[in-house]
């Protein structure tokens, strides 16, 4: 994949993020926004993008403080921390 193919792909990538980003808070229902934010969060740390990663498992671990957004939010730390590293 050439250069010019890669960096299309990331800003399509970015583009998308953003889109889901403002669907989630435009989202009314609780239920649908809780939702949204579980698949961003998980879409996101698959992707790499550990700290807005994190940044969604902080607001599910909000929402529902369950033993895997603790775990998502922990991991994407980790995932920053090594990218920083």
């Amino acid at each position: 994949m050439s250069y010019h193919e890669r960096k299309s792909r990331v800003s399509d990538l970015i583009s998308h993020i953003s889109q889901a980003w403002n669907l989630y808070i435009c989202v009314e229902n609780h239920i649908i926004a809780v939702n949204i934010l579980n698949f961003i969060a998980h879409e996101f740390y698959k992707m790499g993008f550990f700290y807005n990663a994190f940044k969604s498992f902080l607001f599910l671990e909000k929402f529902a403080p369950t033993p895997e957004n603790y775990n998502g939010k922990l991991a994407s730390t980790i995932g920053n921390l090594i990218i920083f590293i």
